[in-house]
């Protein structure tokens, strides 16, 4: 395989998955379910999401770092796009069927980006796709020290940033999904952060700490002055200590640890669905709709549901 300057992609081996990246994403994957069963409940919850998103950007860096950006950019397009666009027909198709037909609310222009009717918790997708892609390309070339100068660059542009919208009270008007996109900006740079790292575990260094610091400033101007989440800053570090430390354990992952791992994408897609079917079929058989046994049924038929099409040809869309 060749670049159009006729120079051969880099291709290295994939590295080992380690046993805190892969606990992290399973771990954050069922907070994220915990937090769509009972937003009210457990707002707290919302730290997986922020998890996640950082887990998924550092590891797209380190895979840019192995690949040509050709075969990156068709990777994260497999990963992310295709099952995003094949789960927004289906949700849409969900919709339509539920609706009577009544589609307007699923084909506006923002349902595009963030999911049709009120499954929007696709916008996760596309914001990865675009986020990694750019993360990944403009670290691929960059030593350690450089991407954390321009991870606090970013830092510090994120601060502006929810300065600005405060001052200009845009806020109010922003609509899913750019909230989302915004709100988890943070979380995305300190995931370059992250991958910067000449190795898998190690010292917070004084970069890194202004770094870390100057990400802590950003997420709570934007969480504070911009409303953008009810849950508060303190969520947010919980959220990137939780990565920092599951990145500084180097230890191999277990076989099965690393397969809970490679669901958590898939659960991401299909625990709305799984939950709709959850509500109904409390509905029916008049059980007590409780929102801890929901959510703990709901993630376990998840991964039970995503590791049974893992097995099938559709497991490209999980």
């Amino acid at each position: 395989m060749t670049t159009g300057a006729g120079q051969p992609e880099r291709a290295t081996p994939s590295p080992r998955k380690l046993a805190g990246i892969e606990a992290l994403r399973v771990v954050a994957c069922v907070s994220i379910v915990v937090f769509h069963a009972d937003t009210s409940r457990w707002p707290n919850a919302v730290w997986g999401l922020f998890a996640f998103a950082a887990a998924t950007v550092a590891l797209a860096v380190r895979s840019a770092k192995r690949r040509g950006h050709g075969d990156f950019l068709r990777a994260r397009a497999r990963t992310l796009l295709l099952p995003w666009a094949a789960w927004w027909v289906a949700y849409a198709a969900l919709v339509f069927a539920v609706t009577g037909g009544k589609t307007a609310e699923a084909m506006t222009p923002a349902s595009i980006l963030s999911g049709p009717g009120r499954f929007l918790h696709l916008w996760f997708f596309p914001y990865a796709f675009v986020v990694s892609l750019l993360a990944g390309i403009a670290c691929a070339r960059l030593t350690p020290r450089g991407e954390r100068v321009a991870g606090i660059g970013a830092a510090v542009a994120a601060c502006a940033g929810a300065l600005a919208i405060a001052a200009w009270g845009a806020a109010e008007s922003l609509t899913p999904p750019l909230w989302q996109w915004l709100a988890t900006a943070p979380a995305a740079v300190f995931g370059v952060t992250l991958a910067s790292a000449r190795r898998e575990a190690g010292p917070i260094t004084p970069p890194l700490l202004t770094e870390i610091v100057a990400l802590m400033l950003g997420a709570w101007f934007a969480l504070r002055h911009t409303g953008l989440l009810t849950a508060p800053p303190a969520y947010y570090t919980i959220a990137l200590a939780a990565v920092w430390a599951a990145w500084s354990w180097s230890k191999p992952a277990p076989r099965w640890l690393a397969r809970a791992g490679s669901l958590t994408l898939g659960v991401f897609l299909v625990h709305p669905a799984v939950m709709l079917v959850y509500y109904k079929a409390a509905q029916t058989l008049g059980w007590t709709d409780d929102a801890l046994p929901r959510a703990a049924a709901v993630a376990f038929v998840s991964f039970a549901l995503v590791w049974v099409l893992k097995r099938t040809p559709a497991r490209a869309l999980v």
